[in-house]
């Protein structure tokens, strides 16, 4: 398992991008007038996400908050450091699967009849979450996250983190 904590730096994102089967999805508060809000800023990682999955390889961090900040950038929002609007965080965490199923009977002419088989599926599973608080109350406002089986040996990661930020800040703001 060790071994696959490194693998984050080419993470969820090399197979999140390209791949149909990934799942995306957002929740948000809806007493929420997103039209408010203009700027924003990144939350300073706290110690337990420092350590976590995203620490093991800092340039996926990075290329997250790039791909974000360009995203951000073309539906008109801006950073400010001194006074944000916004406060977002980008975590996320790798999980191995396991999927079992047991087809220990069939339907043949005469009814069913055992002696079927098992058939078990492994993959390693990541997700991606961009959190987005107001910097005032210090509420989480809107949570974006996708999730998909991932390739640690892909390359091209750039593109592949772009694409996936961008799938996720699809629905943001969101509708009003």
């Amino acid at each position: 398992m060790n071994s696959r904590l490194p693998a984050f730096g080419l993470f969820l994102f090399a197979s999140l991008a390209g791949c149909s089967s990934m799942s995306v999805n957002y929740d948000y508060n809806h007493e929420t007038d997103f039209r408010q809000y203009q700027t924003y800023d990144w939350i300073e990682r706290p110690a337990q996400l420092v350590s976590g999955h995203l620490a093991q390889n800092p340039l996926s961090y990075q290329r997250a908050v790039n791909a974000a900040e360009l995203t951000l950038e073309a539906k008109g929002f801006r950073k400010d450091t001194r006074n944000p609007e916004m406060l977002i965080a980008v975590h996320g965490n790798v999980e191995d699967r396991v999927d079992v199923r047991n087809w220990n009977y069939h339907y043949g002419y005469w009814g069913p009849w055992y002696g079927g088989g098992v058939e078990v599926n492994q993959w390693t599973e990541g997700t991606l979450i961009l959190d987005i608080v107001s910097a005032e109350s210090h509420e989480l406002i809107w949570r974006g996250w996708a999730s998909a089986a991932m390739d640690p040996g892909q390359s091209g990661q750039g593109e592949k983190i772009t694409q996936a930020v961008g799938r996720i800040l699809e629905n943001f703001p969101p509708p009003q």
